[in-house]
C-alpha cells in the first residue's frame, strides 16, 4: 500500500469522525424508538439478569454502553457519550474495511474511493450516531469477517488460531448486539465448502474455523435465544408475520421498480405528506406505493428520518438541495452494486462446476457474510405485518451488507482491462468526492 494511500485513508477516517461528532453535537443521538431504548437501558442496569422484555432482536450491548455513559457522566450526557463510543467503533470498522479492500481491489485509487463512499453515506453516519440497536453492529460484523479472512491467509498455525478466535469473538459480540448475527456462521460454512471445492483449504484450517467461528457462535447465539424465549414467554412480541403474504409489500414491489419510483429523486422524507381528495396521506407509508429497491436507495443516500435536524420537516435549504444531489449522484453506485453482486454469485455458482472460476478467498468471505445478513431481512418483508408503517424496509437494518455490496462494485471495476482501470478509477474517485460533499452537506447542521 503506497504511503499516500495511507494518509488519504486516515484523512477519510478523520473526516468521518468530524461529521459524526458534528451530528452528535446537533442532537442526532436522539432517533428511532428513543423512549424504548432509554427505558431498556434503565431496566437492564436495574435488573442485570433480565436482557429481554418484549423483543428478541434488542440485545444488551447497546444498553451496557449507554448505561456506562449515563453512570460516567452522572446522567448528564450519557447517551451522547455512547454515540461517541460507537463513532470510534465505526471508525475502527472502516479501518478494517480498508485493510480488507487490499485483498480484492488492486487499484489504490479505487480503494480510497470505496472507503470514502461507505464512510460518508448518510446511512453510515446517522446509523452510527443514533442511539438504537443498529448502532452497535458494524464493528462486530467487520471484525468477524476480518478475523476469518486473516485466519485463512495466515501461514503460521498459531497465529491462524488467534485470528479464528478473533472471528468467533466478533460473532459472539454480534449476538449480544443484535439477533441478525445468529445465521452468519452459515456463511462461514458456505465459504469453507467453496474453498474445499476449489482445493484451497486444508483440513486443519477448516476444522479450526468450524470450531471457533461456527460452532462457538452458534452455541452462544442459541443460548441467548433460549434465554430470550424464557424471559418473553407469554408476552406479545412487537413483530408479527402472515406467512401467506400480507399484500402490503408484494414480491413485485420487493424485487422490481415502478415508474412512480422516480419520486425518490426529489429526496422526500419518511413522513412527507400530501392531500388527495381532501385526505391527508403519507406516500411512503402506503402499501406498494414505492418499490423496495427505490426506498432502499433513498434511505442509503439521505437522512430519511431527518434525525440530523431533530426530525423536523421539511429539510431546510441548502440541505434539501444537497439531499437531492446525493440521491441522484448515488444511483450509479446502487445500480453498479446490484449488477456486481449478481455477477459475483453467478461466478461463484460456476466455480462449483469449474473450480478455476471460484472467486478469491477474501471476496467469498465478505460477500457470503453480506448476503447472509441481507437476504433473511429482505426476504421476510412480504410476510411481516405493517412493513411500510413500521419501517421494516429501512436500510439501517442491512447496513453491513450495504457496505460490502458497494465495495463489490469497486472490485468489479478493478477487473477491467489494466489500460482502462487507471482512467476509470480517476473518474470514480472524482464522482465519489462530489457525492460525498453533497452527502455531508445534506446532514450538516
Amino acid at each position: 500500500m503506497p504511503a499516500w494511500e495511507t494518509w488519504i485513508a486516515r484523512l477519510i477516517l478523520a473526516g468521518f469522525v468530524i461529521v459524526a461528532f458534528n451530528a452528535i453535537h446537533s442532537g442526532t443521538t436522539v432517533g428511532q424508538d428513543q423512549g424504548i431504548h432509554i427505558a431498556d437501558t434503565q431496566r437492564i442496569w436495574a435488573q442485570p439478569g433480565r436482557w429481554f422484555t418484549d423483543n428478541l432482536t434488542f440485545r444488551p450491548l447497546l444498553y451496557w454502553v449507554g448505561g456506562l455513559g449515563v453512570w460516567f457522566s452522572n446522567d448528564k450526557f450519557g447517551y451522547e457519550l455512547a454515540s461517541v463510543v460507537f463513532t470510534l467503533a465505526g471508525t475502527a470498522a472502516l479501518a478494517l474495511v480498508h485493510d480488507a479492500e487490499r485483498r480484492v481491489i488492486a487499484s489504490p485509487l479505487l480503494r480510497v474511493a470505496g472507503l470514502a463512499l461507505v464512510a460518508f453515506l448518510p446511512l453510515t453516519v446517522i446509523t452510527t450516531v443514533v442511539y438504537a440497536e443498529d448502532t452497535a453492529v458494524s464493528l462486530p460484523f467487520i471484525l468477524a469477517g476480518w478475523g476469518v479472512m486473516r485466519c485463512l491467509e495466515e501461514s503460521v498455525e498459531a497465529r491462524a488460531v488467534g485470528f479464528a478466535a478473533l472471528g468467533g469473538l466478533g460473532f459472539v459480540i454480534g449476538n449480544i448486539s443484535k439477533a441478525t448475527f445468529l445465521p452468519l456462521p452459515a456463511a462461514i460454512v458456505f465459504v469453507l465448502l467453496a474453498l474445499w471445492r476449489a482445493r484451497r483449504l486444508t483440513a486443519r484450517r477448516g476444522w479450526m474455523l468450524l470450531g471457533l467461528a461456527v460452532v462457538l457462535p452458534l452455541a452462544v447465539g442459541g443460548a441467548i435465544m433460549e434465554v430470550g424465549k424464557l424471559q418473553t414467554a407469554g408476552v406479545v412480541t412487537q413483530h408479527s408475520f402472515k406467512w401467506g403474504g400480507t399484500g402490503e409489500l408484494t414480491f413485485r414491489s420487493l424485487v422490481g421498480v415502478k415508474a412512480s419510483d422516480r419520486r425518490v429523486f426529489d429526496a422526500p422524507e419518511y413522513l412527507t405528506s400530501e392531500v388527495r381528495n381532501g385526505v391527508l396521506l403519507y406516500p411512503m407509508l402506503l402499501d406498494n406505493n414505492y418499490s423496495y429497491p427505490a426506498l432502499l436507495h433513498l434511505g442509503i443516500f439521505t437522512d430519511l428520518l431527518n434525525f440530523a435536524n431533530h426530525a423536523v420537516l421539511p429539510r431546510p435549504e441548502p440541505q434539501r438541495t444537497a439531499a437531492r444531489r446525493s440521491v441522484r449522484l448515488g444511483l450509479v453506485f446502487s445500480v453498479g452494486a446490484l449488477f456486481s453482486v449478481i455477477a459475483f454469485w453467478a461466478c461463484t455458482a460456476l466455480g462449483f462446476i469449474r473450480s478455476r472460476y471460484m472467486p478469491s478467498t477474501a471476496a467469498l468471505i465478505w460477500s457470503s457474510l453480506a448476503i447472509t445478513w441481507y437476504l433473511p431481512i429482505a426476504a421476510l418483508l412480504p410476510f411481516v405485518n405493517h412493513v411500510y408503517i413500521m419501517g421494516y424496509w429501512l436500510p439501517r437494518l442491512v447496513l453491513p451488507a450495504i457496505w460490502i455490496f458497494f465495495l463489490s462494485f469497486f472490485a468489479a471495476i478493478d477487473r477491467l482491462p489494466r489500460r482502462w482501470v487507471g482512467w476509470v478509477a480517476i473518474g470514480v474517485l472524482a464522482w465519489v468526492a462530489v457525492l460525498s460533499a453533497a452527502e455531508i452537506r445534506s446532514i450538516w447542521y
